[in-house]
């Protein structure tokens, strides 16, 4: 995670708070994945993950109480999830096969 940390820089990202209101928020990360689809995560310098949805202005903190790859999986695209993981130093889990419903 340190390696990841030393290309960290200011991001500053258009957000919409609960009430409606917008702000800009200066993220001070770095980004977890190549830049694709309207989705991104960052690793902020206090060691909190961080995902951005630009559909609706939105910035989400992983709660430590929900498992990270399940929480990451859950607004990335496959490539994107994988990278990120690698990118923290954990393993990427994909479910394949699963029957649904």
């Amino acid at each position: 995670m340190d390696q990841t940390l030393e290309s960290a820089g200011v991001v500053h990202l258009r957000v919409e708070g609960r009430d409606g209101r917008t702000y800009t928020a200066r993220l001070h990360a770095t980004a977890l994945h190549e830049e694709t689809g309207d989705v991104q995560a960052y690793l902020g310098e206090d060691g909190r993950v961080y995902v951005y949805d630009e559909r609706d202005n939105t910035l989400h903190t992983h709660d430590t109480s929900r498992d990270l790859g399940d929480w990451l999986a859950a607004y990335l695209r496959d490539d994107a999830y994988i990278q990120a993981m690698n990118a923290l130093g954990e393993d990427a889990v994909i479910d394949i096969g699963q029957a649904t419903g």
